[in-house]
């Protein structure tokens, strides 16, 4: 299951804000969002974060294109921690046995405000949860200290120059997540074998 996070801030020009949603549309095609597949669930944030459309597990993939064509422009400051906080709301039904994905796309550093949280901070619940989180992270000097504590491993962050770079790497992105975040299932399955292995060992044993 996958949370795509599109940042539309005020920072971000309409233009760009496309070329994000093509990317969007892209890298869902690559990780198989489709009925019986993968599930995909889309939020936008500015200095707020909305749902644009949750998890459904018959929705074709076109339909989610459509969604992502629909997003409608936030606007404000750039609110990572509330990007991040609605994208918690959301996990919270994800299926527990598939791989869960966060895939966000950032243009820059977390705007300062009284009461915000650390973007670190606000993907805890996440990363506690299992959650593989992805940033796609598109400034010429992206603030790496501020985005680190988001992610597992410093791979998971995808620094880009400009939007324009969002159609030529998608694929890029997209073989690094199936990659890495595979580890999941290999992992359960280990998890899984152990328990069984115990359980049967324990019945077995005489007395």
């Amino acid at each position: 299951d996958i949370v795509f996070v599109m940042d539309s801030s005020s920072a971000v020009p309409l233009v760009d804000y496309k070329k994000e949603k093509v990317f969007v549309k892209y890298l869902a095609r690559y990780l198989n969002v489709s009925p019986g597949n993968s599930r995909a669930a889309l939020i936008t944030y500015g200095n707020r974060a909305a749902e644009v459309v949750g998890f459904d597990l018959n929705r074709p993939l076109s339909n989610f294109e459509a969604a992502v064509d629909r997003a409608p422009f936030a606007g404000g400051d750039r609110r990572i921690d509330r990007s991040l906080d609605k994208t918690s709301q959301i996990m919270a039904d994800a299926r527990p046995t598939v791989r869960r994905i966060v895939v966000l796309l950032t243009s820059g550093k977390q705007a300062s405000a009284s009461g915000s949280k650390t973007p670190g901070e606000a993907a805890i619940p996440l990363l506690k949860g299992g959650v593989y989180i992805y940033i796609v992270a598109v400034s010429l000097k992206p603030d790496i200290s501020e985005l680190r504590p988001v992610v597992q491993e410093s791979s998971h962050i995808f620094r880009m120059s400009s939007f324009d770079d969002l159609r030529t790497r998608w694929t890029t992105v997209g073989e690094i997540i199936v990659d890495t975040s595979s580890k999941y299932l290999d992992d359960l399955v280990s998890l899984i074998l152990s328990v069984s292995t115990t359980i049967f060992l324990r019945c077995s044993a005489p007395g």
